[in-house]
């Protein structure tokens, strides 16, 4: 039996193969993430998810709220 032998067909073959499964898998979103594009940027003054605040105590209520920012208490 002769030895297996890679010639320039089968290797040409295997690369064509290659490439459509890639193409294939990219399209159906199965590699290389999401076609969403880059997330948006946050501008300064938006908040940040999962920011760390300060926080101080309401001398009406006695709930803990944002040091910056307005605070409506309704005391129930």
């Amino acid at each position: 039996m002769a030895p297996m032998t890679l010639t320039l067909p089968k290797i040409l073959l295997l690369l064509v193969v290659g490439w459509l499964a890639w193409r294939f898998l990219k399209r159906h979103n199965i590699i290389g993430g999401s076609n969403a594009g880059p997330a948006p940027r946050a501008t300064p003054n938006q908040k940040t998810e999962g920011a760390i605040e300060d926080m101080v105590k309401c001398p009406k209520c006695g709930a803990y709220v944002p040091a910056k920012g307005g605070h409506d208490c309704v005391k129930a």
